[in-house]
């Protein structure tokens, strides 16, 4: 049984954030600018998607904590898959799964440059195909990855252009930024690199009004933090634009059940599953987290 805990996020969950900034012209409204920051839909796809991983198997995909805030990409995980699911079934097949695979003997492996992974679900051993972006081959654990890192090379993020790559990767290979209207800059503090917006530059993180905006490589990484609770609001905190609320005190690895609901705390705001609502989960405490597990 695997609980839903709100853990540290990888390295790979990256987030571009980019504000809806059109003006109307001649009274008729203009195109909406590249939105790529989460949005309550999106909150609320992710969420789902978190619960049905851990109540059919698959990939183990975490709900919003704070990490994700200001680095999780929707497009990281196809969270639709969460929004339109209605069994296990459809859920894993949308995810990429074949449902007539098995496998239990194989598991994970490379095919070519095609990362083949092999899960546990709640149908059995199945097996979903992940193109790499260059090569698949194994990591110096002696795992299956997109990528290799070379000798030395540490686990991270990095710039190709307006790519967000990197190696040893598990899945998403890799992120165009160049699709969202948006080019890649690298944080050396980090190791790891985020889209920002080339027509917004500055020079210093701010909050403008209720949307932290965070200084990158020169130009804007926005969030608006209404976006992901509407008890958030930006603030500064410790020289750094952050989204920020006083319902509750956010850890990584409690919650609460209050029946079938899990309720957990997200920079300082109340996030509710009801695991019921995923073929049939329950929510369960335990003694150092809680969170939605496989029902009966």
């Amino acid at each position: 049984m695997r609980y839903l805990l709100a853990l540290l996020l990888p390295l790979l969950a990256l987030t571009p954030g980019c504000l809806n900034e059109s003006v109307p012209q001649d009274g008729q409204p203009a195109a909406p600018a590249p939105s790529v920051f989460m949005n309550a839909q999106d909150v609320q796809n992710l969420n789902a998607t978190a619960a049905w991983s851990v109540v059919c198997g698959g990939p183990f995909i975490l709900p919003l904590n704070d990490f994700m805030i200001f680095r999780v990409l929707p497009s990281v995980y196809d969270t639709t898959c969460g929004r339109d699911a209605s069994s296990c079934d459809e859920f894993l097949a949308c995810l990429g799964y074949d449902l007539a695979s098995d496998c239990a003997v194989e598991r994970d492996r490379c095919d070519g440059d095609v990362l083949v992974e092999c899960s546990s679900t709640r149908q059995g051993w199945l097996e979903r195909r992940i193109p790499c972006r260059q090569t698949c081959g194994s990591n110096a654990d002696g795992m299956p990855v997109c990528d290799p890192c070379e000798a030395g090379q540490s686990p991270g993020l990095w710039c190709d252009g307006t790519l967000v790559v990197g190696c040893d990767l598990r899945s998403a290979p890799y992120v165009d930024c160049a699709d969202q209207g948006l080019t890649c800059a690298e944080e050396g503090q980090f190791g790891s690199a985020v889209c920002v917006d080339p027509q917004k530059p500055c020079t210093s993180n701010m909050c403008r009004g209720d949307v932290a905006v965070r200084c990158h490589s020169g130009f804007e990484q926005r969030f608006d933090c209404k976006a992901y609770s509407e008890a958030l609001s930006c603030a500064m905190v410790n020289g750094q634009a952050d989204c920020v609320a006083d319902q509750c005190s956010s850890t990584f690895t409690s919650g609460t059940c209050d029946g079938s609901t899990y309720t957990f705390c997200v920079k300082g705001a109340f996030q509710r599953i009801d695991c019921s609502d995923y073929a049939g989960g329950t929510c369960v405490e335990g003694d150092n987290s809680s969170g939605c597990a496989s029902g009966p």
